[in-house]
């Protein structure tokens, strides 16, 4: 066994190589290896590596990896606040310093798992990345020396190769890295045998990653300690969270989540999870947050504690929503539950105004898919979702769209037109864009409260 996988310490030998320090990582994939290795289900521990060269690990070195997770926010209907000690990381090495360290676990004997979180831009080619440099810039460029340098030691060794699971919002994030990962192979001439060894034996898992981290908390500054001195790694998060992973057999074996109350789930497609997410907590936070604007409310807090803003969102999720995905209906709504209680969370501060912004690439993306599904499934008009598109229209005409070229119907209609650009073919859609410039006229000459009563008075919300 090499240096490099003898520092597993009392909990198990480094199995986890982590590309990324940040907070995200930290609160959620170190937190649930912890929890693993606490249940006896797994044994094993992380080395943490800073992707950038303006990145550091130096904090994680001084506290030996150890830090405080405080979980706080609305869990089971009440407020909680919960603060444990994290300890799944073993060390932390700065490949830019430290490149010797950083490839040592080429050869470690060990290691079997690969997290990153490079963000969505990070998993990219960069034609100007060598195979000599120590290391290359991007993360994809640093994995494939790593994977390269590990089959030249172990001789292509099948069982060698590695179980990649990335933790970028990046859709088929494992796909995409793989594709880098052969890209920088060809790029550098590596030979042919390699790309077959890493295309049939490194598992690449598409995955879906969902936890709100907000970062060291100031309130706490002082109050936290590691060893006996100040925690400088501490971070928060909110209660809920979920891992959703695609990945072959084999991989369950060696990471088996399903075996502990973990949410932390293996499935053979995660496109059912994605869809969830996006339709069940993205569509409501831009459906409700120009609604929530126009009542003068500055938070998603603020706006699902608001009386007549909690029926739309009620009418909304389980009226409409609930209809556009094939999942269990009771499934849907405990999730969508949870969902609200994430939106009620008072230590998150989601600003309304912040997500009331790139409204044309945000309701292309979250809302036109599902009011699509909606329709063709038989519902007629979602005329939920209708209002909180209008609501929108109307928002962002007040704030300066457009106003001295066109009538706020035009500007709708013109709006409409690029939201459904992909999802206009169905039948269905002349009456839902009827429905959606309806609203907006409402919103426009009575105003948002008015609507929005005269929305919730309606007999479909009533008799659904």
């Amino acid at each position: 066994m090499d240096s490099a996988s003898k520092n597993g310490g009392a909990n198990g030998a480094i199995k986890i190589l982590q590309f990324g320090e940040g907070n995200f990582l930290r609160a959620f994939a170190d937190y649930i290896v912890a929890e693993m290795n606490k249940c006896g289900l797994f044994d094993g521990r992380v080395c943490v590596l800073n992707l950038r060269n303006t990145g550091s690990v130096e904090n994680i070195k001084l506290q030996k990896g150890r830090y405080n997770l405080i979980s706080r926010g609305i869990k089971n209907g009440r407020a909680s606040v919960e603060v444990s000690v994290i300890d799944s990381i073993a060390k932390a090495v700065n490949p830019y310093s430290e490149f010797d360290e950083f490839i040592k676990f080429a050869g470690s004997e060990d290691l079997r798992f690969v997290f990153s979180n490079s963000t969505e831009a990070g998993i990219c080619f960069n034609s100007s990345d060598k195979l000599e440099d120590t290391p290359p810039s991007t993360f994809p460029a640093k994995l494939t020396l790593l994977l390269f340098k590990r089959y030249e030691i172990f001789c292509g060794d099948s069982s060698r190769g590695l179980i990649i699971m990335p933790c970028e919002l990046l859709e088929r994030n494992g796909d995409s890295l793989k594709e880098c990962v052969l890209k920088y192979a060809a790029h550098w001439n590596l030979p042919r045998a390699f790309s077959s060894w890493v295309e049939q034996n490194c598992a690449f898992c598409n995955t879906l990653v969902d936890r709100i981290v907000s970062g060291f908390p100031k309130d706490f500054d002082g109050n936290l300690m590691i060893d006996g001195k100040p925690d400088r790694l501490a971070v928060v998060a909110e209660p809920y969270y979920l891992w959703a992973i695609e990945a072959p057999e084999c991989v369950k074996k060696e990471m088996p989540f399903e075996k502990s109350a973990l949410n932390a789930v293996y499935t053979s497609d995660i496109s059912g999870y994605r869809a969830r997410k996006v339709t069940f907590l993205n569509a409501p936070h831009t459906l409700i947050s120009a609604i929530g604007l126009q009542l003068g409310l500055s938070t998603v807090c603020e706006a699902v504690e608001h009386q007549l803003l909690s029926r739309y969102l009620d009418a909304l999720m389980f009226g409409e929503l609930l209809k556009t995905l094939d999942f269990p209906s009771d499934e849907l709504r405990s999730y969508g539950m949870s969902v609200i209680e994430r939106f009620k969370n008072p230590y998150l501060q989601h600003s309304l105004k912040s997500i009331a912004s790139n409204i044309e690439s945000k309701c292309a993306v979250r809302v036109a898919p599902p009011m699509k599904r909606y329709v063709e499934r038989g519902n007629g008009v979602p005329h939920a979702a209708c209002l909180g598109l209008a609501a929108n229209f109307t928002y962002l005409f007040s704030e300066g769209g457009n106003k001295k070229d066109s009538d706020i119907g035009a500007f709708s209609e013109d709006l409409l037109s690029k939201i459904f650009e992909g999802n206009r073919d169905f039948d269905g859609y002349d009456s839902v864009c009827a429905a959606v410039l309806k609203y907006v006229n409402m919103i426009a000459k009575n105003g948002i409260l008015n609507a929005l009563e005269d929305f919730l008075n309606e007999g479909f919300y009533k008799n659904r």
